[in-house]
């Protein structure tokens, strides 16, 4: 992991709030490069490390442990906690998952968001992860690329994602698949403040999957925003400057309500690009 692209960002502020954004399977930490510079307007320290095994191409994905993965999260989510008197966990994608998983087993943050989030798989996903116990498939047939907005990148960036992380390997998602009944089985145990941002049309995930968490959650403060029209890359999508705002604006109600116990919010709303 030598290339340029292949680091984690930091940024300070002398903020005794840290805000850790985990990005998403084939992604890199400049992914989310957007939405740590709004949020270090917002006067928070900031940290997006990169993801194990990511960074370099897509082979090197499909050697992903997820036991191991998650416990690589816990353990820089613990460090995080150690440092700071608040800290609000961001996650996309397998992201999410890392910060699910932590949240149930030992939570440590003062808000969790997780953003196109695959603890419920759609029907799609699942046909072709059993399909895949007959039939070797290598590659799950969606490029991540066809979504994104290309004014967030530069060319070179984008031209080293496609030459590098065009294709999604099968075997991560067959075994995320056959994880996800814990996901659910778990969901109650959240009482983290909770926001889950999905898109309407995320061919991985279903579309049950945000109202189920909302529901199940015990959180005081939980709210759910669809994303009328997006798909799984909806972060550096045309919904980009509105799902900033939904996380910027939850982050502050959380921080501004974290000591009054009365303060209850269960709230779900649809959003779409503003014309």
């Amino acid at each position: 992991m030598s290339n340029k692209y292949a680091k984690d960002l930091e940024y300070k502020n002398s903020s005794d709030t840290c805000v850790l954004i985990f990005h998403g399977f084939t992604g890199t930490t400049l992914d989310m490069k957007n939405l740590a510079e709004h949020l270090v307007e917002e006067q928070y320290d900031v940290y997006v490390p990169l993801l194990p095994n990511h960074g370099v191409d897509f082979e090197h994905l499909a050697e992903i442990n997820l036991e191991e993965f998650f416990a690589w999260g816990q353990k820089i989510i613990e460090e995080k906690r150690g440092k700071y008197s608040k800290l609000i966990l961001i996650g996309i994608s397998i992201g999410a998952a890392l910060t699910y998983v932590s949240e149930v087993t030992k939570p440590m943050a003062d808000a969790f968001i997780g953003i196109s989030t695959t603890g419920i798989f759609s029907i799609g996903m699942k046909i072709f992860t059993f399909i895949s116990r007959f039939i070797r498939i290598r590659f799950v047939p969606y490029n991540p690329l066809d979504d994104f907005s290309e004014e967030y990148f530069d060319d070179e960036y984008l031209l080293w994602k496609e030459e590098n992380f065009s294709k999604m390997p099968m075997d991560v998602f067959v075994n995320a698949v056959r994880q996800s009944k814990n996901f659910k089985q778990h969901a109650s145990k959240i009482a983290t403040p909770l926001l889950i941002i999905n898109g309407s049309e995320d061919p991985s995930s279903s579309r049950r999957s945000l109202s189920y968490y909302i529901k199940k959650a015990s959180s005081r403060i939980k709210k759910g925003v669809i994303v009328k029209g997006g798909r799984h890359v909806i972060m550096n999508s045309k919904f980009h400057e509105q799902i900033i705002t939904e996380i910027k604006d939850f982050i502050a109600l959380v921080l501004d309500n974290s000591s009054d116990n009365s303060f209850h919010l269960d709230e779900t709303k649809t959003i779409a690009v503003k014309q």
